[in-house]
């Protein structure tokens, strides 16, 4: 975590248009940091950025006049992709989830704002800022040393002995053939070895000792005649992650890596600073702007997103057949009015998780609100997604819910055509629903 005295080199854009909030947030931050500037709404925000190069961070309230906060953010994002940015709202809802992943925040706090986890959200924004400073500064240290014994035969010893003097994070040196020639205390602690020897005894190439994972940078799987290292610096900074297995522990951690190469020396200098705390809580963050709350199966919004790139699939793929269902609990009202709400969300919950194992992993599964579900099926002609939902409609049918009690259910089924966007499809299935109703319940029909 950041030394609190660090936070005195900080500047900080703070974008909120409550004046008495805006006060009481000053009276916290001003002690704390070198400078805080102040905006009272989104507009006036991006131009008191665009005035000052030297902002570290951003934080900003959502909902403001002329422009709301994510819309700057995502503007100022436009111009600088890395820097932090930490909202504050008083709705903890999906929309804002949603539009704040895309935006690429950093974090977010709940109002009323708590100083405490404010200042925590600061810090974490601040470690970045802080390797970046650090590794521009031991690169261009390592530079001038250099420069200065060029001529002499032990620049490799100079460039060892200044990096040593940034060892709080895993620091390595690589050559131009990507071979390690220096790892200090802490990327030796990871590895469980002794020195930089053991680690090229033991492994045929530094790429060997990364973890393959689908979020981050795997080298393994890019062949373009560039060397790894170079891959990795032709990405943005806040995608140069990489995973290792730590020996000690057996657990895989992910690390942000702030790299340079020295063009004199022709020497990679890579800082790795263990992010994987972040991550998981990123990884929250994203299950919980995509989950329905209640049943724990996928909300509306993840549902329209799997949609949309199924039907990109269909349209591109000869012979993609793509079938959609909606089905809702009958007299759901009435069940709500006579057992209580408390109850009603029970049914909904155990409905969710028994249908869940009823389905195939490919399948997409979701709760499109109160009562009502959607169910996605990929590489599946209407006979039969007509097959399946004849086979959950009598699962429901006999499934003894809580308390004992029952409950059946109503589907419409359609497939999807070519011509069809995501609305058409779902009117479609729609339709066939209300018919399924109107010839008694409990049954499927298809449009």
């Amino acid at each position: 975590m950041i030394d609190r005295n660090l936070l005195k080199e900080l500047t900080i854009l703070y974008v909120e248009d409550d004046k008495a909030i805006v006060e009481s947030i000053s009276v916290i931050l001003k002690p704390l940091i070198k400078k805080l500037l102040i905006a009272y709404d989104g507009q006036e925000g991006l131009e008191t950025y665009k005035n000052n190069i030297d902002i570290d961070i951003i934080i900003t309230d959502i909902n403001m006049p002329k422009v709301d906060g994510l819309t700057m953010c995502k503007e100022i994002r436009s111009l600088d992709i890395s820097i932090p940015v930490i909202v504050t709202t008083a709705h903890n809802e999906n929309d804002f989830l949603i539009h704040a992943i895309e935006v690429g925040v950093t974090g977010y706090l709940m109002k009323p704002i708590d100083a405490f986890k404010l200042i925590q959200e600061i810090k974490k924004a601040s470690e970045p800022i802080f390797l970046r400073k650090e590794l521009k500064a031991m690169n261009e240290k390592l530079k001038q040393k250099v420069e200065e014994v060029v001529t002499k035969s032990n620049e490799k010893e100079i460039l060892i002995q200044e990096i040593v003097e940034f060892q709080d994070n895993m620091t390595m040196v690589f050559d131009e053939n990507c071979t390690p020639i220096f790892a200090n205390k802490s990327f030796l602690e990871l590895l469980n070895v002794y020195n930089i020897e053991e680690i090229n005894a033991k492994y045929d190439d530094f790429e060997s000792i990364m973890i393959e994972n689908d979020e981050y940078f795997y080298p393994k799987k890019i062949n373009n005649g560039k060397n790894w290292l170079e891959n990795l610096a032709s990405l943005d900074e806040k995608h140069r992650i990489v995973a290792f297995l730590d020996i000690n522990t057996f657990l895989p951690e992910a690390y942000l890596v702030n790299l340079a190469y020295n063009e004199i020396s022709k020497h990679w200098i890579c800082n790795f600073s263990r992010i994987t705390q972040m991550a998981v809580e990123k990884s929250i963050y994203k299950h919980k702007a995509y989950t329905d709350e209640l049943t724990q199966i996928n909300n509306r919004a993840k549902f329209n997103l799997d949609f949309k790139r199924e039907l990109d699939a269909m349209k591109s793929i000869k012979d993609y057949n793509l079938c959609v269902m909606i089905f809702d609990i009958d007299h759901f009202k009435k069940f709500n009015d006579t057992y209580g709400h408390d109850i009603g969300d029970k049914i909904l919950f155990e409905l969710s998780q028994m249908l869940s194992l009823r389905i195939r992993t490919r399948d997409i599964f979701a709760r499109w609100g109160g009562e009502e579900f959607v169910v996605l099926l990929p590489l599946t002609k209407i006979y039969d997604a007509l097959k399946v939902a004849n086979n959950l409609c009598v699962a429901i049918e006999n499934h003894i819910f809580y308390n004992d009690l029952r409950v059946t259910c109503s589907f419409g089924v359609t497939q999807v055509k070519n011509t069809d966007d995501e609305l058409t499809a779902l009117k479609r299935a729609d339709i066939a629903l209300y018919e399924a109703k109107a010839n008694g319940r409990n049954r499927v029909e298809i449009a």
